[in-house]
């Protein structure tokens, strides 16, 4: 009877090691599932940071350029002869001068 009882404990004992293999296994799937999830988090942010960071300087970089093309128009018309031109532009005329309207 002994035997019988050592193969039946043999072969409990090959099956509770196989259980918990399998937990054990599952558990460090899980955890480094998570993990990976938890390690991943800040690389997509740093991504995403970027990405709104390159729209941002995009946008900046335009800005800038309309900004420098609108002081070079007020550069010009800040003289004396734009502000003449800007003037017959919108009708106006010298003292004693008289406008010619073309049809």
């Amino acid at each position: 009877m002994k035997r019988r009882n050592t193969k039946e404990n043999k072969l409990r004992s090959r099956a509770a090691r196989k259980g918990r293999l399998f937990f054990v296994g599952t558990t460090l799937c899980i955890l480094s599932m998570w993990f990976g999830i938890n390690t991943a988090h800040p690389f997509q942010l740093t991504a995403e940071l970027r990405r709104k960071n390159e729209i941002t300087e995009k946008s900046l970089g335009d800005l800038t350029a309309q900004n420098e093309n609108l002081q070079t128009k007020i550069r010009a018309l800040n003289t004396p002869e734009g502000i003449e031109l800007t003037g017959r532009k919108h009708g106006f005329a010298y003292p004693n001068e008289h406008r010619l309207i073309f049809p």
